[in-house]
């Protein structure tokens, strides 16, 4: 093992504090990780020495670092759960443990998210069982953090993406509330850039929405009900794709037109109500100029749809319009 390596695997040991020590000799002070803005080509190089270290490790070494991040990562969001609702107070918290006030826990947070990214940029990674629990903590917990942080989510969204691109296990497990968080965040972002840079991450999981039924009801055929908390996720989903449906950065964009065909053709309820949104956007004054980009998106969605689909298409879409 490198000195590099045996100096991590010693930190994750060490707790908190002793992880907190080894990212600070790295220069890793800052919350912006591998989503990082200007200083984007210091972390991506900083990414790249974490995975390198991390590829020199044993199986059974890498086995033993990912037990003991795991275990401070859980800790962590314990911490951070506290913190926020005591309002960044650390002073009640058990003198026993680690220590860290509330903006140095998100720190942590977003470097062990970091390496969890490191950790499967490599040629061959190894995913230990650990490993993929501490992904599904981040995952899990992604609803509640977009609530109070901005940058740890982002952060969970770029590390769910790699793992669904690099078809790594429980990947189908990973992408419902990334899904929802990158459709949340294209349809409010003011900037024409970020949401630009977030749709083509959202393009990189399009695939992972036909994991969903859309067409889900609180009652299933059989009269049993649904697992509600499921069922309401799924219903912002559709929400937030309808949306997107009539967002001028998406239609302007031949990629994103793409998208929207394919959602349109995803089933007929999805179909009805994206083009009731877009029917609505067109009778609207401030809608006018997108009228030849939804021309372009009727023709197109026309020209992907097989017969069955195009029939359908043509039913609840193109007559609506002629015969309005």
């Amino acid at each position: 093992m490198s000195r590099n390596g045996e100096a991590l695997l010693a930190a994750a040991q060490g707790g908190t504090l002793g992880l907190q020590s080894y990212f600070n000799t790295h220069g890793a002070k800052s919350e912006y990780f591998f989503y990082a803005g200007k200083k984007m080509k210091n972390l991506k190089e900083l990414v790249q020495q974490l995975s390198e270290t991390l590829q020199a490790f044993s199986q059974e070494h890498s086995k033993l670092i990912w037990k003991h991040l795991n275990i401070i990562c859980i800790d962590l969001f314990k911490r951070r759960e506290y913190l926020q609702s005591n309002g960044g107070n650390s002073e009640e918290m058990d003198r026993t443990k680690d220590e860290l006030p509330l903006n140095e826990v998100m720190v942590l947070l977003n470097n062990i998210c970091s390496l969890c990214f490191a950790a499967i940029v490599t040629e061959n990674p190894y995913i230990t069982k650990d490993l993929v629990e501490t992904v599904l903590v981040f995952y899990g917990l992604l609803p509640v953090l977009t609530e109070h942080s901005d940058l740890l989510p982002k952060n969970i969204c770029k590390l769910c993406i790699q793992w669904w691109k690099c078809d790594l296990p429980k990947k189908e497990e990973l992408c419902l509330n990334v899904l929802i968080y990158l459709l949340s965040t294209i349809t409010t972002y003011q900037s024409k850039n970020q949401a630009l840079y977030w749709f083509s991450e959202l393009h990189k999981i399009e695939k992972s929405i036909q994991l969903f039924d859309m067409t889900t009801n609180l009652v299933d055929n059989n009269n049993r009900e649904v697992d509600r908390s499921l069922f309401e996720t799924i219903e912002e989903l559709k929400q937030l794709l309808v949306k997107l449906a009539t967002h001028p950065v998406v239609l302007n964009q031949s990629n994103g037109r793409t998208f929207l065909s394919n959602m349109l053709l995803l089933n007929k309820d999805m179909m009805k109500a994206m083009h009731n949104a877009i029917v609505n956007s067109i009778y609207s004054l401030a809608s006018l100029s997108q009228c030849h980009l939804y021309g372009s998106l009727y023709y197109l969605t026309w020209t992907l749809a097989d017969n069955e689909h195009k029939e359908m298409f043509e039913e609840i879409c193109i007559q609506d319009v002629m015969y309005r």
